[in-house]
């Protein structure tokens, strides 16, 4: 019983550090952007990269259970199964190019505002 309790505690403070994460990479209201002199052109740029990488990870992962239902239901036919790898692979491949993408401009954002 300890352990489900421990579980269940570690399944929060995940909850709470994906909270964290969209609160440090969520733009602001359309209204702030609207200020003059509120925000640079840069910063703008950033958050559209930031979130147009958002979008092309949540592609990625479709396509990772794409391929894992064709992987599936393949039926044991050896064309299927190496189509539903490569489909996998590279969704897997641009899942994580997506990830170093907005780590990357989170850095060099960060370096260049001097943070």
């Amino acid at each position: 019983m300890g352990l489900v309790c421990f579980q269940s505690a570690s399944a929060q403070n995940q909850f709470a550090s994906t909270q964290s994460l969209w609160e440090q990479i969520k733009p602001p209201p359309i209204s702030e952007m609207a200020q003059p002199g509120g925000r640079t052109p840069g910063v703008i740029i950033r958050d559209v990269v930031i979130w147009i990488m958002g979008f092309i990870g949540a592609i990625a992962v479709g396509f990772i259970v794409f391929g894992a239902i064709r992987y599936v239901t393949s039926a044991g036919n050896e064309k299927m199964v190496e189509e539903a790898k490569k489909i996998i692979l590279y969704a897997i491949i641009g899942f994580v190019i997506a990830i170093l993408a907005v780590v990357i401009i989170q850095i060099v954002g960060g370096a260049a505002q001097g943070q």
